[in-house]
């Protein structure tokens, strides 16, 4: 389905603009579902939120520098995982991947850049 294929896509093509793209849908599909109660059959919420997931980690790996618009992209993807409106599912795929731990390098690396 088109979980799997946006899956499929951040880690067959390493390129920044298609972790973006997948992140930025995929997360707008998460907040909706939430907030809607939009109803996934079996398996699909996880899967969307694993897509979530993997895209986030695609963008910590893939960007060589950060804008604005970058931070507060992936902010909304790990919010809409485990934030106010997250899920338990979410929260518990945000530990498991490290994307906390990789979030935090990432701006270690910006923070030491900009001295």
């Amino acid at each position: 389905g088109m979980f799997a294929t946006l899956y499929h896509a951040v880690l067959t093509f390493p390129i920044i603009e298609v972790s973006l793209l997948s992140m930025k849908l995929s997360t707008r599909m998460q907040e909706v579902r939430v907030r809607s109660t939009m109803l996934l059959e079996g398996s699909q919420a996880e899967e969307l939120e694993e897509v979530v997931a993997v895209s986030i980690l695609g963008v910590l790996e893939r960007a060589t520098y950060w804008t604005p618009k970058e931070w507060e992209a992936v902010l909304e993807g790990v919010n809409s995982l485990s934030g106010e409106n997250g899920t338990d599912t979410g929260q518990r795929i945000v530990e498991r991947s490290g994307i906390l731990v990789s979030l935090e390098e990432e701006w270690d690396k910006v923070q030491a850049a900009c001295k």
